[in-house]
């Protein structure tokens, strides 16, 4: 009764909270990171142990606001990488697989 039906989206793609505060665009993300040595991912992980990203991380962990203003950006250069268009790519039903 607890578990979602295995034919909705919901169970498919279940939704995974990286911190505390899912609905809020904040920092608490890099902050867990820094301060509680705390990651979601192995890839995170590789954020705070890599000498090229770390002092990124510990900007924006230290940085009221900083990821406020940088997600904008970010996301716009990913929109533009590889980008397939017409018949060369799709647009997946679930996340996890090609259609």
């Amino acid at each position: 009764q607890v578990c979602a039906n295995a034919g909705t989206p919901q169970f498919r793609n279940p939704p995974v909270n990286f911190d505390e505060t899912p609905t809020v665009l904040d920092n608490l993300f890099f902050k867990n990171m820094v301060f509680r040595n705390k990651t979601t991912m192995l890839t995170d992980s590789h954020l705070i142990n890599d000498p090229r990203t770390i002092p990124i991380v510990q900007q924006m962990a230290n940085q009221d606001g900083l990821w406020q203003q940088r997600f904008p950006e970010v996301m716009d250069k990913m929109s533009a990488m590889n980008v397939l268009t017409g018949n060369n790519g799709e647009v997946r039903k679930t996340c996890r697989s090609t259609n």
